[in-house]
């Protein structure tokens, strides 16, 4: 999908950075974007150029969370981020509430584990 801003010729600086906005994806949305591709039964590699997009996005967004993935693609999100902060003198902080999300909480400058336990609601 393909998001356009307002097109106005306004004389005033670029406002884009006072956008603020938070990006919730799926596993399974980021394995179009970061997944190798299949053509003809062949593994190719994925398409840096969407990956690129997907980073620019990221950077932009005051907060991004990942559900339903696994932790390779969790841990992927997170080094998207790392490469580009790391050139910006930014952290990049990860939270997680399992065992699989362990590669990418070690994987951030900062890595939060919790182990909050909900109560289960059953309905009677």
């Amino acid at each position: 999908a393909r998001v356009e801003g307002d097109d106005d010729d306004d004389d005033d600086d670029d406002d884009d950075d006072d956008v603020d906005f938070s990006i919730v994806i799926s596993g399974r949305s980021l394995g179009h974007a970061l997944d190798d591709v299949h053509v003809d039964d062949r593994a190719t590699r994925r398409d840096d150029a969407i990956a690129g997009y997907l980073t620019d996005l990221l950077m932009k967004a005051s907060g991004v969370v990942v559900c339903r993935a696994t932790k390779e693609q969790k841990s992927q999100v997170v080094s998207l981020v790392m490469d580009r902060v790391g050139s910006e003198g930014s952290l990049c902080l990860a939270i997680g509430d399992g065992a699989n999300d362990v590669p990418m909480l070690n994987k951030a400058h900062v890595g939060i584990g919790s182990q909050l336990q909900l109560p289960i609601i059953r309905e009677r």
